[in-house]
């Protein structure tokens, strides 16, 4: 291992190296090698992206022979392309993890987003998109592209997305990144609902999602739910406001509609009780009123959910 480390990108013979009587005798091999048939090896170091230390050996039983000096160059000629290879798998598990990353990111976003490529096809979407689609109402997926119940919208739509994808690949004619991206709004119409409102953003060369996210990402759609109702994490609010696990619980019923009296049923206590909960999370957020209490959970952190 000394040796291939100084000088990288060499194959070695153990043979030529290593001093075979010393070797045998050796807790190395009788441990390690000799329980799997394994005796000779040729064996080799290369620098890697990133910091990483490539160390390659390949090894055969005392039967088979040493390595001779044809077999050694051979593998020194595969060395770049084992580089190479292991290279890329670093890169890859990188963007991977920073894909990961922005998904969970987007995971935490109230509202739902998809994110469309250069030819309007889905490319992600965050877990608040997944429950509007499985809802199908309105809003669909078919040959990975959204689509709206009626032709028409789905026209609306498809000519937003193209005017955005447009504006986002035409690099030499956009205005710097400074500017404001323009962005397109259209309702979407539901069966029994109130209309989906949907905002459609262009990605610009500069924008992160597509330099350190998706690579074919052009453009997301955000969705606005008016009929939706607000979640929030417990979890969340515990934290923010130094809340106990059951004040937490009432603070973000009452932030996602609920009344005290369904909370109270909801727990199984009395109502007298939740009262005393409530004045509680008052004092300890600081608000004098339920209302003020709703409004300011709604504008805190705790409004992205960290629950799946």
């Amino acid at each position: 291992m000394a040796l291939s480390l100084a000088h990288p990108g060499r194959v070695f013979s153990d043979v030529h190296h290593i001093d075979a009587v010393t070797f045998e005798r050796s807790d190395l091999y009788h441990a390690v090698m000799r329980p799997f048939g394994v005796r000779y090896s040729l064996f080799g170091t290369a620098q890697l992206a990133h910091g990483h230390q490539l160390a390659q050996a390949m090894m055969r039983g005392h039967d088979a022979g040493e390595y001779d000096d044809g077999e050694a160059r051979t593998l020194t000629r595969l060395w770049p392309h084992l580089r190479r290879a292991f290279d890329l798998r670093i890169e890859f598990g990188a963007l991977r993890a920073r894909a990961a990353d922005l998904a969970n990111a987007l995971d935490t976003m109230p509202s739902p987003v998809f994110v469309v490529d250069g030819h309007s096809r889905l490319q992600h979407f965050n877990a608040a998109a997944g429950r509007l689609l499985e809802a199908r109402d309105g809003l669909f997926v078919r040959q990975q592209r959204l689509v709206a119940s009626r032709p028409a919208v789905t026209a609306q739509l498809r000519a937003s997305l193209a005017r955005a994808l447009t504006y986002a690949d035409a690099a030499s004619r956009a205005p710097s990144s400074n500017a404001k991206a323009p962005a397109t709004v259209i309702e979407i119409p539901r069966a029994s609902r109130r209309p989906l409102g949907l905002v459609v953003h262009p990605l610009r060369p500069p924008n992160v999602m597509r330099t350190r996210g998706h690579d074919g990402a052009r453009a997301i759609v955000v969705v606005h739910d008016p009929d939706a109702r607000p979640r929030v994490d417990p979890t969340l609010i515990a934290r923010v406001h130094a809340l106990t696990p059951t004040e937490a619980e009432l603070a973000a019923a009452l932030a996602e509609g609920n009344s005290l009296t369904e909370f109270a049923a909801g727990r199984g206590c009395t109502e007298a009780t939740a009262r005393t909960h409530l004045k509680r999370v008052l004092e300890k957020t600081g608000t004098r009123r339920q209302a003020e209490l709703v409004h300011r959970l709604l504008a805190s952190a705790a409004l992205h959910l960290l629950r799946p």
